[in-house]
């Protein structure tokens, strides 16, 4: 009987990178957009929930960043 090699499963981080890896900016200095205010997405990018990001709050920004991503290009 033989023993056929498999490959491990993917972790979810593994599986996110990949999938976001093609949307993210090769440099910082690729980013461009405001630094303070506030960011309203559109009702096609996020159907439902929050749409409205302070971004002088790190956590509300990262929020939106997370959601761009996930959603933005879809």
């Amino acid at each position: 009987m033989s023993v056929s090699a498999t490959s491990p499963t993917p972790s979810a981080y593994e599986m996110l990178r990949e999938q976001y890896a093609s949307r993210l900016p090769m440099s910082l200095e690729e980013l461009a957009g405001p630094t303070a205010g506030a960011v309203h997405l559109p009702l096609h990018v996020v159907w439902s929930g929050r749409r409205s990001y302070g971004l002088s709050q790190p956590r509300s920004r990262m929020s939106l960043y997370r959601t761009v991503l996930a959603e933005g290009q879809q």
